[in-house]
């Protein structure tokens, strides 16, 4: 008796389809990949800085604004700032939309969908973080909550297309 699974995982990593993929995927997603991957350098500078230099462009009564977040106990895992971990799941995004340009296969494109897939929770449970504990809104964590967002959508379309 075969396993279904075994035939889902063949089907996937070792059949030898190329996938149909619009230029304007690629397009989309190297510039959003760039923005976010500048933004969270900056979230980078702004965790690093000792006092409020840096520009936070909204300022609320009442309500935390970028240096409550960048600079909170959840800013940091294993002793790495997030945005530290931004930058590298931009240049994830960045590398892997380039490697799937070069070659359209399927297996790629459910790896990248895996990357995007944990980029989106993640950013659900940061932005939950700042909002839910930390009442505080960092326009710079937000943007790049939305873009992780919409290269995850994009990606979705993507696998609708190609199914």
């Amino acid at each position: 008796m075969k396993c279904k699974n075994m035939n889902f995982i063949k089907k996937i990593f070792f059949t030898k389809s190329e996938i149909k993929v619009p230029q304007w995927f690629f397009v989309t997603v190297i510039i959003l990949a760039c923005i976010g991957f500048i933004n969270a350098s900056y979230l980078t500078y702004s965790h690093y800085q000792a006092s409020y230099d840096s520009f936070c462009p909204i300022i609320t009564e009442g309500y935390g604004d970028c240096h409550d977040v960048t600079n909170s106990e959840y800013s940091v895992i294993l002793g790495i700032p997030l945005a530290v971990a931004g930058i590298f799941y931009y240049l994830v995004v960045l590398v892997g939309i380039l490697i799937l340009l070069k070659k359209k296969k399927k297996c790629l494109l459910w790896l990248f969908s895996a990357v995007t897939f944990l980029g989106f929770v993640f950013s659900v449970v940061l932005v939950y973080l700042q909002l839910g504990i930390l009442h505080a809104i960092c326009p710079y964590c937000m943007l790049s909550a939305f873009l992780s967002m919409v290269v995850f959508v994009l990606d979705g379309v993507l696998i609708l297309f190609n199914k």
